[in-house]
Parts: C-alpha cells; sequence; structure tokens
C-alpha cells in the first residue's frame, strides 16, 4: 500500500493544547519579570543614605588599640609597618581651611570621611539608588581617620592589610579604583588640587624613571640620597659639607629653576619654592639633575674653594 507524501506547502495549525502551553509561559514570564523589578524598586528604595557615622573602618586606629607601639621619632623607627607609618605624615593629616571648613580638603587629609557628591562618583555608582546627603562641613579631630592603611591597601574581612596598592576611590560604599604604578596612586593626592599652598610634583630629570617609593618609605615616608641605596657617600663631592649643611638637597639639585630659600617651619634649611612673588611656599623639587648651579645662590664672587 502506497504511503501519502505530507504536502510541504500546507501549514500545520498548532493544537489548541500547544496554544494554551505558550501563553502560559508567556503570562510566567511576564509575572516573574514584573517581580524582579518590584523587588528592586522596594529593595533600592530602603538603601540606607551613605553616612560617614558608621563608616569606621579605621585599619590603623584599629590596629593601634591591638598592642602596636606607635614609636615616635626618625632614629628609632621599627620594622613594623604600623609603627612607621605613626611616624609619618600620613598619621596626622588633620586639617581646617581658612573658612573653618575641611570637607574638601578631606578628599586627601581624610579620605575615609570624604564624600563624592553623586557627579564626582565613579560611573560605576550610577545605577544604585542610594541617596548621598551632603558631607559636615567640618569633620571633628575625633572622627578623623587621617590616611589610613585600607586607603591605599585592600583589608579582608580578618583584618589583614594586603600588601598590594590599590586606591580607595569612595571609602562610603568601599569602591576601589586599580591602579597601574605606585606613582599613580600617589599621584591621587600628592597634586596641586586647585588649593592655596598646594603644588603638582613632577618627577623628572635623573629621578623620571624611579617609582616614588625607590627614595620615600612607604610607610613613614623618610627619604634619604643615601638610605635609598642609590648614592652611597656624598661626603667628598664639593658642595657637600658643613658649610651646606643646612641646605637640602633640592636647593641645589632642582632643574626648574624654583627659587630658593629658607623653610623656617624646616629650621631654615634651604629647598625650594613653588608660587609666584608673595603667594610663595615651601614645596620640594622632585626635579632634580646631577649637576648644580652655584650662582643660582651665590650671586655675588663666590670665596676660597667654590671659585
Amino acid at each position: 500500500m502506497k504511503q501519502k507524501t505530507p504536502d510541504p506547502t500546507k501549514r500545520t495549525t498548532p493544537s489548541s493544547l500547544g496554544q494554551i502551553r505558550d501563553v502560559v509561559i508567556a503570562v510566567i514570564l511576564l509575572a516573574l519579570g514584573a517581580a524582579i523589578v518590584v523587588i528592586y524598586q522596594v529593595e533600592a528604595g530602603k538603601a540606607e543614605p551613605v553616612s560617614i557615622v558608621k563608616n569606621t573602618g579605621g585599619a590603623a586606629s584599629q590596629m593601634l588599640g591591638q598592642g602596636a607601639t606607635g614609636a615616635q621619632g626618625t632614629d628609632a623607627l621599627s620594622e613594623n609597618p604600623l609603627d612607621r607609618w605613626v611616624a609619618g605624615p600620613h598619621s596626622n593629616t588633620y586639617v581646617v581651611s581658612a573658612d573653618g571648613t575641611n570637607d574638601k580638603c578631606n578628599q586627601c587629609h581624610d579620605p575615609i570621611n570624604y564624600i563624592p557628591s553623586m557627579e564626582d562618583m565613579p560611573a560605576s555608582c550610577s545605577v544604585c539608588k542610594f541617596k548621598v546627603e551632603p558631607p559636615p562641613p567640618l569633620t571633628e579631630p575625633v572622627n578623623a581617620h587621617q590616611v589610613d592603611c585600607k586607603v591605599c591597601h585592600r583589608v579582608d574581612s580578618g583584618g589583614t592589610v594586603l600588601a598590594d596598592v590599590t586606591w580607595l576611590e569612595v571609602a562610603a560604599i568601599e569602591q576601589y579604583a586599580d591602579v597601574s604604578t605606585v606613582n599613580q596612586l600617589c599621584q591621587y593626592c600628592h597634586t596641586g588640587a586647585e588649593a592655596e599652598g598646594h603644588a603638582d610634583i613632577h618627577i623628572a630629570g635623573a629621578h623620571e624613571n624611579m617609582a616614588c617609593n625607590d627614595c620615600h618609605d612607604p610607610h613613614s615616608m623618610q627619604a634619604s640620597c643615601t638610605s635609598s641605596g642609590c648614592h652611597d657617600s656624598l661626603e667628598e663631592i664639593p658642595g657637600h659639607d658643613a658649610d651646606h649643611a643646612k641646605v637640602h638637597c633640592v636647593a641645589c639639585h632642582d632643574t626648574t629653576g624654583m627659587e630658593v630659600g629658607p623653610d623656617e617651619a624646616r629650621g631654615g634649611l634651604w629647598v625650594t619654592f613653588a608660587g609666584e612673588g608673595d603667594n610663595t611656599f615651601p614645596h620640594l623639587s622632585h626635579a632634580l639633575g646631577r649637576e648644580s648651579d652655584c650662582s643660582r645662590c651665590h650671586v655675588e664672587v663666590l670665596p676660597g674653594k667654590y671659585k
């Protein structure tokens, strides 16, 4: 018996059962999508405003309370990174501006207490529905965290400070930004910041390809031309003598032409100055060269061995 071949030109009409099944699946998917949207909106509405009152994650201050010595004095620095941090400038960065506020200063001086506006938030934060309240104009010293460990390092849930460096971009929500070099990390703060008494740090000249921590101890921030391991001995080089004991290296070796003069805050040590006219301020140059121009300071006939 010959079997009848189906005509491919004819359409097969779906069964009523299949149609019902497809409709049910579509309704379920739509309901599920709507439920997800509702849940998201409800949860977003419950999100608390970002609050610096609850943001108490100062790893350094916590560890200090757990027995770190916090030894002061550059001659007695231990190998403990926390002790070195305490002895350095990052452990004491509290400032108040001339108008009695420090909310803007905190971006560098106390990043943990700094709250950016929604316009300054990273793009990755734009999907969040929380509300950022304006920060108080003044953070009191008792609530200050200075430049804490967690500003430059991630701190795990057990309180261990991880070695790799990163930048705490928004402390209130633990938003970090990856950095490619140590210099990039340092320059998040060490810029002119369009603030009076601040200037950009430009690494140039003989040190152009060096990292900040090649010269500076990363925790105490001390820097020494000899202890860095680059310059073993300087005593036998002309100009490195008792007559220049009150002259900083940068005052002779700066290559930018900055003004030089005594800095009273450093006990009259001669350093470089940034700014112009009456608005100059001490600012150590980081653009240095091997050669120096003695006539920069000795404008008259150089005496004795300096002729």
